[in-house]
């Protein structure tokens, strides 16, 4: 049920490597739980219409069910993150998916208008809250489970399938709550591209005098299509109790193996590196208000006499078309992963043109029609969803050592940030729909400049293939046999390590935060001692480099010898305990040799 994947390694034997074929089951049910999550977010956009009429909503009201989504994530956004890199995919995941549960379960509970908006609020921020996970970690499943040849393919695939879930509730709201129209709402045009709805009858479509029984037959199809979404988002989550692994019994790559411990700190270098903060830049305000733009489609070609069902179907075409690009392009820039950069580019250009073709016609510049209206969708929604996760490899690289989760977490927080100020905005009054469509052109022709800037570093990739694989060293240190002799201990860039294995010996079963190694003698490996005054006697047996000498202190002092002394070495007679790395701390100790010997402090 496995099979080897072997990668050029300075460290760890090739046969150490392993990819598994569960791993596909993996991508499947964790996309699975990002598409219903995405669903569940997408629910009131397409029906705003009957939702309106069903509980005396407006335009504002449906954003801001919209809008709960990146609020609660934005709120959370930086727990999640942290609660993947200590706890584990599998505890994260389930934790998620637990928010989403609960919150379809409060949409369910009563169809009085006044409670059910209330707990549908609520249902709407709970499934937020399962946000980060959903959208943050699909880097994060790629990276633990997939080998660097497949990791592009396993991320776009896994963001198609999330993206997806948005394209189902274009159609499923529809489908199962019809709307209320007019007698002159729609044209011939317009009905050539809808679709009959199972649940149409008729009798629904009147005049605008709703009858309290019309509403609450609306009310009573709207707690159908609850019902249904609720019992899918439970039999997920009981599925992932069953079985969901946070990781591999052996990791697939090199840089899988790297523990992060130290969440926040990694947050704090992810500000300072300037290439990061330009691609964080560039997915957050692109795709954050895309996203948004594209939720309440319905409500900028209602300005265009668009009815809700064609709508709803012009964002189910384009979303598909955009999953469909994603897979596919994700696949061929996994053999082309040094081209990231230009595919982005070139699919950001395309978007901004589109969408200036599709706000000129909805300004009357360009004739409008409806097919127009759909290639424009299309082909703005194909390539933008197309370069989520190429963005996210290209955050991920630039990020690396710093896991993946962390740095598409970061990416991820900035868009929900942006898609709430977008979706805040229809809290103006009359504030109107065309503002939507410059907004999102801004979005993406910014973009293009910082793209143009932006420097490609493949630190990740580098490492997994054995390319400058040294200078990672910040993550291991080489503890010596006990007849080998000391030699300097230097980091990375000065930096102290964190994470102890013996030089050339096998990948332990279980890796992961705990990592104990044992040595000839007991030791734990998590030993690191820093920051405090640590005072000792050390006492030595074998021979030590003069690079441990002391420094910054005077140094007065002979040193006898009972035998030939290398003068770089001191030999000493008492028991020693060569595995204690004492780093950053204050040591005082006196040296004893077989003859007079003051020895100073050492730092």
């Amino acid at each position: 049920m496995e099979q080897p994947y072997n990668i050029q390694d300075p460290g760890i034997p090739e046969s150490d490597f392993k990819v598994y074929k569960r791993r596909w089951y993996i991508l499947i049910l964790y996309s699975v739980y990002s598409f219903t999550q995405s669903a569940v977010w997408n629910t009131w956009g397409p029906i705003s219409r009957p939702s309106e009429e069903a509980f005396n909503w407006d335009d504002s009201m449906i954003a801001w069910m919209n809008n709960w989504g990146p609020i609660s994530y934005v709120l959370t956004g930086l727990f999640f993150p942290w609660l993947l890199q200590v706890k584990g995919l599998r505890w994260a995941v389930l934790v998620s998916m637990l928010c989403i549960v609960a919150g379809t379960f409060l949409r369910v509970i009563t169809l009085d208008p006044s409670t059910a908006t209330i707990l549908i609020h609520l249902g709407q921020f709970l499934n937020g809250v399962g946000g980060p996970i959903s959208s943050g970690a699909t880097p994060a499943v790629s990276a633990t489970w997939f080998s660097p040849t497949e990791r592009v393919t396993a991320t776009a695939l896994s963001t198609s399938i999330n993206v997806f879930g948005t394209a189902v509730g274009f159609i499923l709201g529809p489908a199962l709550v019809p709307e209320v129209l007019s007698n002159t709402s729609t044209s011939a045009v317009h009905k050539s591209l809808l679709f009959e709805s199972q649940h149409s009858s008729p009798g629904l479509y009147q005049s605008n005098n709703m009858t309290a029984a019309h509403k609450f037959q609306e009310r009573t199809d709207i707690m159908r299509y609850m019902y249904y979404v609720c019992g899918w988002s439970c039999f997920i989550f009981l599925v992932m109790v069953c079985y969901f692994p946070a990781k591999p019994p052996r990791p697939p790559c090199m840089s899988a193996t790297i523990e992060r411990q130290h969440y926040w700190k990694d947050l704090s270098t992810l500000a300072t590196k300037g290439h990061f903060i330009i691609i964080t830049l560039v997915f957050g305000v692109s795709t954050g208000v895309f996203g948004a733009w594209m939720s309440v489609l319905n409500i900028n070609l209602n300005s265009v006499s668009v009815t809700e069902e064609t709508a709803a179907w012009m964002g189910f075409y384009s979303t598909v078309a955009g999953c469909v690009g994603a897979v596919l392009v994700g696949r061929f820039a996994d053999c082309f992963v040094r081209h990231i950069k230009s595919l982005v580019l070139v699919m950001y250009i395309l978007a901004t043109a589109a969408l200036v073709v599709f706000s000129l016609m909805m300004v009357g510049i360009i004739t409008c029609s409806v097919t127009k209206l759909y290639i424009a969708t299309i082909i703005v929604n194909t390539v933008i969803n197309t370069a989520v996760p190429l963005l996210y490899e290209m955050a991920s690289e630039l990020a690396h050592p710093i896991s993946g989760g962390t740095a598409n977490g970061f990416l991820t927080l900035f868009s929900n940030f942006c898609g709430l100020i977008f979706l805040a905005m229809f809290s103006i009054p009359h504030i109107g729909s065309m503002w939507m469509n410059w907004a999102v052109i801004g979005s993406t022709a910014v973009c293009i400049p910082m793209l143009i800037c932006l420097k490609g570093q493949f630190n990740r990739l580098e490492m997994d293939v054995g390319i400058h694989a040294n200078s990672y060293a910040e993550n291991v240190v080489d503890v010596p046999e006990e007849d080998e002799v000391l030699e300097p201990l230097l980091g990375y860039q000065g930096g102290y390590s964190e994470v102890y294995v013996r030089k050339n010996m096998l990948l332990p079963q279980y890796y992961g935060t705990h990592n104990p190694i044992h040595t000839d003698s007991v030791m734990n490996s998590d030993y690191t001692r820093t920051n405090s005054d640590i005072s000792d006697h050390v006492d030595t047996d074998s021979v030590m480099s003069s690079d441990y000498a002391c420094i910054n202190s005077d140094i007065s002092d002979h040193i006898h010898t009972n035998s030939d002394l290398n003068s770089d070495y001191i030999r000493t007679d008492s028991d020693l305990n060569s595995h204690y790395i004492r780093t950053n701390s204050v040591i005082s100790d006196h040296v004893h040799t077989d003859s007079a010997m003051t020895s100073h402090p050492r730092l």
